[in-house]
């Protein structure tokens, strides 16, 4: 799966959601939801971070992040 143009995205079952590149994305703000049972892993494209590190794992149903882009790596907000 892929965040393209998908700000809020509610993940039901057990797969990754890669990010946009963070150059094609300053600004922009992602809401990733894990509305099931299975584990939701967001990723950066290629070797961006989200805080400085990577993968962020939403491992319970309602775990939740909002991210925003600076433009180089994706930061937790």
């Amino acid at each position: 799966h892929t965040a393209a143009d998908k700000p809020m995205i509610y993940a039901n079952g057990t797969f990754t959601v890669t990010l946009p590149a963070a150059a094609m994305s300053a600004g922009r703000v992602y809401h990733v939801v894990n509305s099931g049972t299975g584990i939701v892993t967001v990723d950066g494209a290629g070797s961006e971070t989200i805080n400085g590190a990577t993968p962020l794992v939403l491992a319970h149903q309602y775990d939740a992040a909002a991210l925003h882009c600076n433009g180089t790596g994706w930061v937790l907000i």
